[in-house]
C-alpha cells in the first residue's frame, strides 16, 4: 500500500479518469491504491449513487478493482475521533492509517478534514507531507499529461465541485488550480500538504 484515497477524491479524479496518473504522480500504481471498505456498498444505491448518475457504474468497477485499506490502530483513532469530532468516521479512518504508515498518501477532497488535522496532537507531524488534495492532484496530473489534457478529462465530474467548475472555467485553469492549492496550503498546519 502506498497510497490511500477517500470517496470525495475518487468520485472526481475516478469519474475523470485521472486517478491513475495521479497515483503515478505519487511514485505508486494503482494496485498499491487502497479505498474505504464501504465504498462499494456507497457506489450501488443512496445518495452517493444517485448523484453520480452515470459515472456510478464505471466507478463501481474501479472500486472494486481496489482492496479496502487495512484497520487503523485505535491509538490514532481515538486521537483523531476525540481531537476532531467533526470528522466522519471514514475520513478519520484513513487519517489514522496515513498516520500508522509513514510511506503512504492520502488522497483526499475532503478540505474540512484536512483542516481539522490540526486540532489532533501530533497528527500534522506524523503525517507531514503526505496529503494529497485534489488540487495538487490535478496540477501533478498537469505536469505529466498538460493542462489541456486534464481540462478535457475533468469535464464529466465538474458538477461534482464547485473550485473545480471555478479552475476550468477561467482562462488559466492551471493557475486557478493553484490558487485553490495554495489558499489551503495558508489554512492548513504547516508542512501538512504534499506539494506537486
Amino acid at each position: 500500500m502506498k497510497a490511500l484515497i477517500d470517496t470525495d477524491a475518487f468520485c472526481k479524479l475516478g469519474g475523470c479518469g485521472l486517478l491513475d496518473v495521479v497515483v503515478r504522480a505519487l511514485g505508486a500504481e494503482l494496485t498499491e491504491t487502497k479505498r474505504l471498505a464501504a465504498l462499494p456498498h456507497m457506489l450501488r444505491k443512496g445518495a452517493l449513487a444517485r448523484r453520480l448518475g452515470s459515472l456510478r457504474e464505471p466507478l463501481q468497477r474501479l472500486a472494486n478493482g481496489l482492496d479496502a485499506a487495512p484497520e487503523a490502530s485505535a491509538t490514532w483513532l481515538d486521537r483523531i475521533l476525540a481531537g476532531a469530532n467533526d470528522l466522519d468516521p471514514g475520513e478519520a479512518q484513513l487519517l489514522a492509517v496515513t498516520a500508522d504508515h509513514p510511506a503512504v498518501f492520502l488522497i483526499t477532497g475532503d478540505k474540512r478534514a484536512v483542516l481539522a488535522t490540526g486540532n489532533v496532537n501530533g497528527l500534522p507531524q506524523a503525517i507531514s507531507g503526505r496529503v494529497v488534495t485534489v488540487e495538487a492532484s490535478l496540477i501533478a496530473a498537469s505536469g505529466m499529461i498538460g493542462i489541456n489534457e486534464v481540462k478535457r478529462r475533468v469535464q464529466p465530474v465538474l458538477e461534482l465541485d464547485t473550485a473545480l467548475r471555478a479552475c476550468f472555467a477561467s482562462t488559466d485553469s492551471l493557475e486557478g488550480l493553484k490558487n485553490y492549492q495554495a489558499d489551503l496550503v495558508n489554512r492548513a498546519p504547516a508542512g501538512l500538504l504534499w506539494s506537486p
